[in-house]
């Protein structure tokens, strides 16, 4: 019997089987009609203007190519032996369709029928090639003829298995209620069907040109049984059995983690889930195992049955190519994101076929090369450019942008604009994310400058500072800070922003340099002299005014993507002034080192001022290489 029906049967639902099992025989029947006409007129018989069996064989869902082929190179050897390419898969793909419609039969009947099985022991030898692409002539009739009374044809055979067919077609007596195919139902049973096709129907569209989600739903016994065929995977089978107080799912899959998803899926109060059960079919493609797993809602609540039923119709065609969704999404981030992914885009009413459909990962390629070639090199992750949970809340946004577009009848090329705007945004935004640890770096590398200026000025007024415990927290800022940079270093590297690793480092070198400074100012005499120590407050001065105009040059970089030319002038402006400070700075310290040596001070005093003036000068040289870093983005930017 077919494999769907074979699953069926060993769930123990020959109601749904029946009508599977006829379809699956009508099928072959059709097949099987299309091969005998294609062998009868390569054998020289039939009308040859029917040569062209195209319509046909479109109809019986065959290659008419390889038929064309067959007719169109068919020769009779001797008019003994016909020669044709592709004789040979022909015959046996006609044996396969005589196996089908037989196995249908015993389907229906639930027993083997001895007259069919002996008829075809003793015909289908008949179709055994004599050679490579070669039967003989007379074969050829014996296959496709009708015999008179008494005799007997592989034809012959195909006809009668039709008759039994068509009969059990018409004995069914089905309808259609709501798209449903309907057997022998009660009034009682409307209802519940008309729930699970109701949240079907809703979600149908998101399959887009994907086959399945053909419902059957039958009554046996005190049952109502509805299968959906959610697609062309041989184990992949749901059966709903709604009775007077529950609802049971059964539920068949080769893919343990698409089970997994079904169960997420539809999680909600009253429904309990068995655990996940490996058994065997004989004949499933890629092997006999299949898991199993069955949800049971105990409730006369009609309200919670119905509730249950619609979200499971609404929820089956999210099982359409899942793995091979899965597979494609894990290659951009990993299999946990991937179904992460997968169950927002189900819960949010995106679903994946549509990404699926426009491309898939050629979709996020085509989206790197047009907006970040650099960011993203030859075989790297996207999470190593948005990191991870970026990268997945990105696939998010991708899903529901093919979705959307496809359902309005929008192009490919519309989706690849609009996922390439998105990868752009969020890159952007990454690297915002960075420019704001500068900025917040900066902050404070001014704060532990203040506070040397504040010691400072007091040791020019009083000779002592009141306040004993700055340095501590300038040791505590630079703590801060550092931290800072670890956090911005990491965020770089994720986002791919590389080139942004020199601003980090720029910004932490000045704090430590500062820090430094601090330390040595906090044990820095008072008698020094003035014009070291007015020296040492223009210095606190000019390191504060570079960091300030740091922030201000990455806070305008933040919005120079955007195109702004005010923010790229303020980015410069600002560049400028670091340069300005870091340049000043250098001829400050000299001339500090000179009023140092000069006078006629303690050797550690001036050893401790001309450290602190040392620390204050290197914070703006860092400062300023953190600035010349963001030159160089913001002139790749502007370039961009």
């Amino acid at each position: 019997m077919p494999v769907k029906d074979a699953v069926l049967e060993y769930l123990g639902e020959r109601a749904l089987s029946a009508p599977q099992s006829v379809s699956a025989g009508l099928a072959a029947n059709d097949r099987a009609k299309v091969r005998m006409a294609a062998l009868q007129l390569a054998g020289g018989g039939g009308d040859p203007a029917s040569r062209n069996l195209d319509q046909e064989a479109a109809a019986a869902r065959l290659d008419p190519e390889a038929l064309r082929r067959l007719l169109r190179q068919a020769r009779a050897m001797d008019g003994q032996v016909l020669l044709a390419p592709g004789l040979g898969d022909l015959l046996k793909a006609l044996g396969e369709d005589l196996e089908v419609m037989l196995q249908s039969v015993e389907a229906l009947d639930g027993a083997e029928d001895p007259g069919l099985t002996a008829r075809w022991s003793e015909l289908k030898a008949g179709l055994i090639p004599t050679g490579p692409d070669q039967i003989a002539a007379a074969t050829v009739s014996r296959i496709t003829a009708l015999p008179k009374a008494g005799g007997d044809s592989i034809h012959r055979l195909v006809m009668d298995l039709h008759k039994r067919l068509n009969h059990a077609a018409a004995a069914q007596a089905s309808e259609t209620i709501a798209g449903a195919k309907a057997i022998g139902l009660r009034p009682e049973d409307r209802a519940p069907l008309l729930a699970f096709m109701r949240g079907l129907e809703r979600t149908r569209p998101l399959k887009f040109d994907h086959p399945g989600l053909d419902t059957t739903a039958a009554r046996s016994g005190e049952r109502l049984l509805i299968q959906n065929d959610i697609g062309t995977t041989d184990a992949h089978v749901v059966v709903t059995a709604v009775e007077p107080g529950s609802v049971t799912i059964t539920y068949t899959d080769v893919h343990r983690a698409r089970a997994r998803f079904l169960i997420r899926l539809l999680g909600m109060d009253g429904l309990v889930w068995s655990g996940l059960e490996e058994r065997q079919a004989p004949g499933l493609a890629g092997g006999d195992s299949f898991y199993l797993v069955t949800g049971r809602l105990v409730s006369d609540d009609i309200a919670q049955r119905d509730d249950v039923l619609e979200r499971l119709g609404a929820g089956l065609v999210f099982l359409i190519d899942w793995n091979k969704a899965r597979k494609a999404l894990a290659g951009l981030s990993d299999k946990p994101g991937a179904e992460r992914v997968l169950l927002w885009a189900a819960r949010h009413g995106a679903g994946h076929r549509a990404w699926l459909q426009l491309g898939g990962v050629d979709l996020i390629a085509q989206a790197v090369r047009q907006v970040a070639p650099g960011r993203l090199g030859f075989g790297a992750r996207l999470d190593q450019v948005l990191g991870h949970e970026g990268t997945v809340e990105f696939l998010q946004a991708c899903l529901q942008l093919a979705a959307d577009v496809l359902r309005q009848g929008g192009s490919e090329r519309l989706v690849r604009d609009r996922i390439g705007a998105e990868l752009l945004r969020r890159i952007e935004r990454a690297e915002a994310a960075v420019f704001l640890g500068v900025i917040r770096q900066a902050g404070l590398a001014r704060e532990i400058g203040a506070a040397i200026l504040a010691r400072i000025e007091a040791l020019r007024r009083a000779g002592a500072d009141d306040d004993a415990g700055w340095a501590a927290r300038a040791k505590r800022i630079e703590a801060k800070a550092d931290r800072l940079a670890i956090e911005g270093r990491a965020a770089a590297r994720a986002a791919g922003l590389v080139d942004l690793l020199p601003i980090i480092d720029g910004a932490e070198q000045a704090v430590d340099e500062l820090e430094q400074a601090a330390f040595i100012a906090s044990i820095l005499p008072s008698d020094v002299g003035e014009a070291v120590l007015a020296g040492l407050s223009r210095l606190c001065r000019l390191a504060m005014s570079a960091a300030e105009a740091l922030v201000t040059a990455a806070d305008a970089s933040i919005d120079c993507p955007e195109g702004r030319q005010v923010d790229a002038d303020d980015a410069l402006a600002a560049l400028t002034a670091v340069v300005d400070c870091e340049q000043a700075a250098d001829r400050l310290e000299r001339e500090v080192f000179a009023a140092g040596l000069t006078a006629d001070r303690p050797a550690g005093a001036l050893i401790a001022a001309l450290e602190t003036a040392r620390g204050l000068e290197r914070s703006t040289d860092w400062i300023a290489r953190a600035g010349d870093a963001i030159r160089r983005n913001l002139m790749t930017d502007l370039g961009g």
